[in-house]
């Protein structure tokens, strides 16, 4: 938490766990607690080979992309009013 941004660094789920909704879990109770913080927006960013089609189903928006970055991928930048 800055100011009034959480920033998400590292949401990550060892495969043998997947599709139990622990990552939505994860997410819901970071954001809950950035609320109970004071925090009304949140910040993060992914590859598009991980999650950029995963975080719009929370209510993220992407507001920045790379191309390319960081040799034949896209970087992804994330935000979401809390």
């Amino acid at each position: 938490m800055f100011g009034q941004w959480l920033e998400i660094d590292v949401l990550a789920i060892d495969p043998a766990h997947r599709r139990q909704h622990l990552g939505e879990r994860l997410l819901r109770q970071a954001e809950d607690t950035a609320r109970a913080h004071g925090c009304r927006h949140c910040l993060l960013c992914t590859f598009g080979f991980q999650g950029k089609d995963y975080y719009p189903r929370f209510g993220y928006r992407e507001i920045f992309h790379i191309e390319g970055y960081p040799k034949t991928g896209t970087e992804h930048w994330f935000v979401k009013d809390l």
